[in-house]
């Protein structure tokens, strides 16, 4: 089952099928990154980039389409992670008794995470415009926010060194 997890990132129009795709893989990537034995923070971290990457995509999509509503960005990107964590809360997935600053781990990550994408995503635009709307390195949209996901998890993993609890 891990084995498909890759195939899973590498398939980002199955997330456009419906929210509870989104609710089932965020609920079975946190049971698979438990058994492992990953930090609630470290996976919150890579659910939040996931569910702010989804919300990106979506919002793209619907600007495609020429979609216009009120709030279309924040109202799209409240039910992805309402659903989520509603999912992950029906699972008994999130730990409410391991905290970090005094809040669950999950959640800590999770807003790093979304905070960590959202800085990769603008990073890479930027980059784009600074270069005439074209990619200074091949696989560039995907690798930049990936990237600043990683900076930000080898963070955590020193945070968590220094104040594992």
């Amino acid at each position: 089952m891990a084995a498909l997890l890759p195939l899973f990132l590498l398939a980002p129009s199955i997330s456009f099928a419906a929210c509870p795709v989104c609710v089932v893989a965020v609920v079975g990537t946190v049971g698979i990154l438990e058994k492992f034995g990953v930090d609630d923070v470290i996976t919150g971290i890579w659910i939040g980039g996931l569910l702010m990457s989804i919300t990106i995509m979506t919002v793209e999509w619907f600007n495609s389409k020429k979609v216009k509503f009120f709030g279309k960005p924040i109202l799209i990107m409240i039910a992805y992670y309402w659903f989520s964590i509603w999912g992950l809360e029906q699972a008994g997935k999130i730990a409410y008794k391991c905290t970090l600053w005094g809040q669950p781990k999950f959640f800590v990550g999770l807003i790093f995470g979304t905070i960590a994408l959202i800085f990769g995503y603008a990073l890479e635009k930027y980059l784009r415009i600074k270069n005439n709307q074209k990619a200074y390195f091949k696989l560039q949209k995907a690798l930049i926010p990936i990237g600043s996901l990683i900076v930000m998890t080898i963070l955590f993993y020193f945070i968590l060194k220094v104040c594992p609890n």
